[in-house]
């Protein structure tokens, strides 16, 4: 009788011409691994990284000038969206070559932070300047809707029939009533909310600055809120909703907060951890340290940094490509124990 399970040996062949991620599963058991990509906004390069053994496997160059710019890949259509920080641009990548795509003319100063729904069809954003949350039809790559909400918007979270957007001049959260494409209440906090993450129904976690706290925010009403030693940066909880993480730049630590607000574990990363991109699995967690071209893996479980892995310069963001889902050449061998191999074509 076969196992039920799934023996990982991720071995990788010659990434600077193509991946190639190879692993052993049975009939029982379907296993998905993705592939990491690091993006850094200084060097104008992807970092790509196995994440089983937790190397980096090669740099690609990004044609796109130097400054912030967030990733975000759509597994529906396997669509790769960067917004460039401060234009007005949203650009749209092949996410196995890196190649611009096609140019949105968006808005003005667009932050890098934007979700999609829970289907995949709607991209939304943020346009400082205009104040409004914008939001993208992903099959078609045209707005649909222009959503005005308080002054200087910074973030956005999806809930269970809304999303709730960080209104930083107006120290408030907007929430954006998706049938009636209106805001529907404004929640005001004693401090500017920049970042925001929240359970998907009506939970919202916001970290603000000036004074530095974070906030906990359940339906509609503050219901918590505890002061941080400086100003808190990416924001991401655990796969069990029971814990938030939060990067602190200038102390260069992450925190590992309870639903309660109890700090519960500090770990010491590299040199100005910016963001946090957690894993589709759920394991572990991609701190990106800005200022020494760094990624630090934590493990979800323990709560312990398990490795550093060497990036471009300026590593910002996180995103975890399906390789089983994505287009690329699949080889099944039809036998009890198949080996599948996905092969990248990742430029030189």
């Amino acid at each position: 009788m076969l196992l039920v399970s799934a023996i990982i040996t991720a071995l990788t062949i010659g990434f600077l011409i193509g991946g190639t991620f190879v692993y052993h599963t049975t009939k029982e058991v379907e296993v998905e691994q993705y592939q990491a990509v690091v993006f850094n906004t200084i060097g104008k390069t992807a970092t790509v990284i196995d994440n089983h053994l937790l190397t980096s496997l090669t740099n690609i160059n990004i044609k796109i000038e130097e400054g912030q710019y967030g990733a975000h890949y759509n597994e529906k259509n396997n669509k790769l969206y960067l917004i460039h920080d401060g234009e007005s641009e949203l650009l749209t990548l092949d996410p196995q070559s890196l190649i611009i795509q096609s140019r949105v003319r968006v808005g003005p100063n667009l932050q890098h932070a934007g979700i999609f729904d829970d289907k995949g069809e709607i991209f939304f954003l943020i346009s400082r300047d205009s104040n409004s949350l914008v939001m993208i039809n992903t099959t078609t790559d045209r707005i649909i809707s222009r959503i005005e909400v308080q002054e200087q918007p910074h973030h956005v979270a999806l809930l269970e029939d809304s999303v709730a957007v960080t209104n930083t001049e107006s120290q408030s959260i907007s929430i954006v009533d998706l049938k009636e494409l209106e805001v529907v209440n404004n929640i005001k906090i004693d401090a500017e909310p920049l970042m925001i993450v929240s359970d998907n129904n009506q939970r919202i976690f916001v970290g603000a600055i000036r004074p530095a706290k974070l906030f906990f925010i359940d339906n509609y009403e503050v219901k918590n809120s505890i002061n941080l030693e400086s100003d808190p940066h990416g924001m991401a909880l655990t796969g069990d909703g029971e814990n938030i993480i939060v990067t602190l730049p200038e102390e260069n630590k992450v925190l590992i907060i309870s639903m309660k607000g109890e700090v519960i574990k500090e770990l010491k990363t590299g040199d100005f951890p910016h963001n946090i991109d957690i894993e589709p699995n759920g394991n572990y967690g991609y701190i990106s340290n800005s200022n020494d071209a760094t990624v630090s893996v934590i493990d979800l479980i323990k709560f312990e940094i398990v490795a550093t892995i060497e990036t471009g310069n300026g590593s910002h963001n996180v995103q975890f490509y399906n390789i089983m889902n994505s287009n690329t050449e699949l080889n099944v061998a039809k036998d009890d124990s198949k080996i599948v191999s996905a092969n990248f074509n990742c430029g030189g």
